[in-house]
């Protein structure tokens, strides 16, 4: 009997294991799925002419060589590739990866060309060759605090224990990291051929700052031939936080190529930047910043810093010239308006009932030639509306009576009046407004036709 208790109770304990253990386990195998796949990762492929080049992946090394197919997580990703003694065409590339699709970048190696300069940007500080022990670039850490050196790592990649091109916190007794003060300048050399280096933020559009000096360049951009040497890069865009602060590099070598990458985050404190363009007096096409925005007026959530305002072209009038603005902290909202200029004439347009029209109510006429609104539901009596200064050639008329609407293309001619004619026709329930254009006469044998009418004249 004591057997068989024990039994029991080893059994029941077993079971109250499992029942524990088995939703645990269970948990544990989906979040590592989710975070492997859930998270969302893609497949990116990298290739080049000739292969065997190092991968960097946003400036880390990889591990692999082209040719080859990465798995990485979803999004923007910066690709460069390194092989010694040749140069890539393009520098750098930017790829989409998503989930599920084989993203593909390509790159052409080839043997350094003459050297060309696009800067010419003294380096934050001289170092001697020889401190270049291992004949890999040296690359940036994170920044010290204001007010000290920067820290930079001269040991080896086998002391480091880490990837060359990564940046990471600075460990360990300052003086192990920090940059040396050399005194001795015959042993400098400061020129050397064909160096890179390329900036790049998503988003772009940064301005880059170089050895704590503002520069004319935006990012992404590419500094050609800077001599030997530490330089310092940085990046700011306003409304956005940067990440990291700085990135630190050191050239030494000919033909050497670096990327820095930097990620923008927009400021949450800051209160988001709105621009509102309207177009006056009619409802043209708008564009901000090359794309298109929509009609007459457009209220947009935009980025701080500056946007390019422009306005679509509408027959018959003069377009309002493209307005700059730039959106900062201190002013965060504009409002932007397009004022178009109606290019004036010497011909006229004459609207007018029919005979079978009925009762006519001029207040609920309204009248527009090219969009613009010339006749508004005048209150005063008229038998007939009379638009003049208009533009010749061709011109798209739009009249409203009521809820009724109907347009018509007239060919207006200087010196003539092109009369339209309205009418309303039902059928069943179903109303309709029709418009019909006579034969345009001289200005001068109108205003005897009309004599014995109620003219209203608008422009």
């Amino acid at each position: 009997m004591r057997i068989r208790r024990a039994s029991a109770t080893a059994v029941d304990v077993l079971l109250g294991l499992v029942r524990v253990v088995g939703p645990l386990i269970i948990i544990g195998v989906a979040a590592l799925w989710f975070l492997n796949r859930g998270v969302g990762r893609g497949r990116l492929r990298v290739t080049s002419s000739t292969p065997g080049a190092t991968i960097l992946l946003d400036g880390v090394q990889t591990g692999y060589v082209t040719d080859t197919t990465l798995t990485v997580t979803r999004g923007r990703r910066i690709i460069t590739i390194r092989m010694k003694g040749l140069v890539s065409d393009p520098d750098f590339a930017v790829a989409e990866v998503r989930q599920g699709v084989v993203s593909q970048v390509s790159f052409d190696l080839r043997a350094p060309q003459a050297a060309t300069r696009s800067d010419t940007i003294p380096p934050l500080r001289h170092v001697r060759q020889e401190v270049f022990s291992t004949g890999e670039p040296v690359r940036a850490l994170p920044p010290a605090p204001r007010g000290t050196a920067p820290l930079i790592d001269f040991s080896p990649e086998s002391e480091r224990g880490v990837s060359a091109g990564s940046s990471h916190s600075a460990a360990g007794s300052d003086e192990a990291w920090r940059i040396p003060e050399w005194t001795d300048t015959a042993s400098i050399s400061g020129s050397i051929q064909g160096t890179k280096v390329t900036v790049t933020s998503v988003p772009d559009a940064a301005e880059i700052v170089v050895n704590g000096a503002p520069t004319p360049r935006l990012t992404p951009y590419t500094f050609r031939g800077l001599d030997r040497g530490i330089y310092s890069f940085r990046v700011r865009r306003e409304g956005f936080t940067v990440r990291p602060d700085s990135i630190v590099l050191a050239l030494n070598h000919d033909y050497q190529q670096e990327l820095a990458a930097f990620d923008l985050q927009a400021d949450t404190t800051l209160p988001r930047p709105t621009l509102t363009v309207t177009t006056s007096p009619l409802a043209a096409a708008i564009r901000v910043d090359g794309k298109a925005a929509g009609m007459g007026k457009v209220s947009m959530d935009v980025a701080y810093g500056t946007h390019r305002v422009e306005f679509g072209d509408a027959p018959g009038y003069q377009t309002p010239a493209p307005v700059s603005v730039l959106l900062t902290t201190d002013q965060p909202h504009a409002d932007v308006t397009g004022t178009y200029q109606r290019r004036s004439g010497n011909a006229y347009i004459a609207v007018q009932p029919a005979e079978e029209f009925g009762a006519f109510d001029g207040s609920l006429l309204r009248v527009y030639v090219d969009n613009e609104l010339l006749v508004d539901g005048p209150k005063q009596r008229f038998d007939v509306a009379l638009i003049g200064r208009v533009l010749s050639g061709k011109r798209l008329v739009r009249v409203q009576y009521g809820d009724l609407t109907s347009d018509l293309h007239v060919n207006v001619l200087d010196g003539d009046v092109s009369e339209i004619t309205l009418r309303i026709e039902s059928f069943f329930s179903k109303r309709k407004l029709r418009l019909r254009e006579k034969s345009s006469v001289p200005f001068e044998e109108w205003q005897q036709k009309t004599s014995k009418l109620n003219v209203l004249a608008a422009t």
